[in-house]
């Protein structure tokens, strides 16, 4: 991202979404939304894609020092209605099971748009266990 940017004529801040720290936090889910890249549904707080449905996920924000002037902000709609009632239902069983992480790849999987492009299970085993023993089986 560094070598990316720094090749802009512009100064530039990057916000990683992992960082925790309080100055730095970067509501992302809601910034991804307002710029039109993808809808934050508010049942499951997912952002969609039209294309890649809640198979996303954003890592950091690059943020531009720029006078340029700005456009209001535009949320999107959800792109497919009919994914909200079962994604509602999923995110109420993981609510209910909370510690259970399968329960919310199931909310993810409730949605009709991008199931083919799904995270791999190792992926998924990856990112909602934190499990490193899941990367050494992948070398």
């Amino acid at each position: 991202m560094e070598d990316w940017a720094s090749k802009l004529d512009m100064q530039y801040t990057i916000r990683w979404v992992h960082n925790t720290d309080p100055s730095l936090v970067v509501a992302v889910q809601k910034l991804v939304n307002i710029s039109g890249m993808a809808y934050l549904c508010p049942i499951s707080y997912l952002n969609i894609h039209e294309e890649y449905g809640p198979w996303i996920a954003f890592r950091a924000v690059v943020i531009f020092d720029d006078n340029m002037a700005l456009s209001e902000p535009n949320p999107l709609s959800h792109p497919d209605k009919s994914s909200l009632k079962p994604m509602e239902q999923a995110t109420q069983l993981a609510l209910a099971n909370i510690k259970d992480w399968r329960s919310w790849v199931n909310v993810r999987d409730a949605c009709n748009i991008g199931k083919v492009h799904r995270y791999s299970q190792s992926q998924i085993l990856y990112h909602y266990t934190k499990d490193k023993s899941v990367l050494q089986q992948l070398k």
